[in-house]
């Protein structure tokens, strides 16, 4: 197999996730337990976060995974079921999830 097939198998995600008045840091605690977690998951290729620089309420994911398989499973392992848990009590809106092809 190519590089280049290789590089259009992986699923490429970026998820953006604003936080309520004053939940910044009740996430981030979330999201210290989230993330070397998921990034220890089988298929994970890469996982990180980030801050809107512009807006500090807005976090951002940037997640690569070696299929969507491996993308759904990720979902139902206890780790992101409680950071789901959590962060709906800590979100203003829904997390916006966006799929990318690599070009």
């Amino acid at each position: 197999m190519s590089t280049t097939e290789t590089t259009n198998t992986l699923v490429h995600v970026v998820a953006t996730l604003k936080t309520k008045e004053s939940s910044e840091a009740a996430l981030k605690q979330a999201f210290s337990k989230l993330v070397p977690a998921s990034q220890a998951e089988p298929g994970c290729v890469q996982y990180l976060l980030h801050t809107n620089v512009a807006e500090a309420k807005t976090f951002v994911l940037y997640e690569v995974w070696a299929s969507k398989a491996n993308f759904d499973a990720h979902f139902e392992l206890p780790h992101s079921v409680e950071f789901g848990a959590a962060a709906k009590e800590l979100l203003a809106e829904p997390p916006a999830i966006r799929f990318l092809n690599r070009i």
